[in-house]
């Protein structure tokens, strides 16, 4: 059996590192050698010893045992990481590990963050001509839009009586806990929660009139004041005229 090697210099670094700098080590190590995006020969096993080092070391208890009697200590009397992940000891929050380094080991984003339950709506563009002495001159026009307004009916919560309680499967979280157990441990991974949307909300009585979307879409006519010396491409931004956004949310 190979000679293993000290955990300090597993994790690059020195006998007196912090929890925080342990956990950093090993998150930035996990990521080089985890085997879903390094097929490189030995990178599993690397990962194995990568994983072993955090394991001890991030645990007080075993650190200390470590420190005092290195590998003959009692604490590690039989301790095998390939038998420790088969039994689901290797339990970690890969959202927490890998989310701000933009990892995903399972194909799935974990820099998903929750939706507010308002929402900005989005801008609107239209193109309008106009005579070559009207933009030396100045002039007013006339445009109509198709956008969407705040639901007279529900006055944009989308709720019939207008009460919003918090989502049943993520308890207004707007976020879902996934467990996954794989070869290297137990895994979890967030995400959004697929009955909410992410907003953590859940209408009990959708209104009748926009079925709950809080919109309801409308055409208007708008009266647009276009200055004098205006060059073709030039834009005019009309503050308030953009869609209405989600749940209330504002132009």
């Amino acid at each position: 059996m190979p000679e293993k090697r000290d955990y300090y210099e597993t994790l690059g670094l020195g006998r007196n590192a912090t929890p925080e700098q342990v956990k950093q080590a090993y998150k930035e190590l996990a990521k080089k050698y985890h085997p879903d995006i390094n097929k490189e020969p030995g990178a599993e096993e690397k990962f194995k010893e990568v994983l072993e080092a955090y394991t001890i070391l991030s645990d007080a208890q075993k650190r200390s045992a470590y420190d005092s009697y290195g590998f003959e200590s009692p604490e590690f009397a039989g301790f095998d990481i390939n038998d420790f992940i088969r039994r689901g000891g290797a339990h970690f929050d890969f959202s927490d590990l890998f989310g701000d380094l933009g990892f995903d080991p399972f194909e799935q984003s974990f820099k998903v963050e929750r939706k507010q339950a308002s929402q900005r709506g989005a801008d609107l563009k239209t193109e309008l001509e106009i005579e070559l002495e009207e933009a030396a001159t100045g002039t007013e026009k006339t445009i109509e839009i198709a956008k969407t307004e705040k639901c007279s009916e529900c006055e944009g919560t989308g709720s019939r009586d207008k009460e919003l309680s918090k989502c049943s499967a993520c308890n207004g979280r707007g976020m879902v806990e996934r467990t996954q157990r794989t070869v290297f441990g137990i895994f979890s991974t967030r995400t959004t929660c697929p009955k909410c949307q992410g907003s953590g909300i859940a209408i009990k009585n959708p209104c009748r009139k926009c079925n709950g979307s809080g919109q309801m879409r409308v055409k208007k006519r708008i009266s647009v004041k276009i200055p004098a010396g205006i060059d073709s491409g030039n834009h005019l931004r009309l503050k308030g005229e953009g869609n209405t956004g989600l749940k209330g949310g504002m132009h």
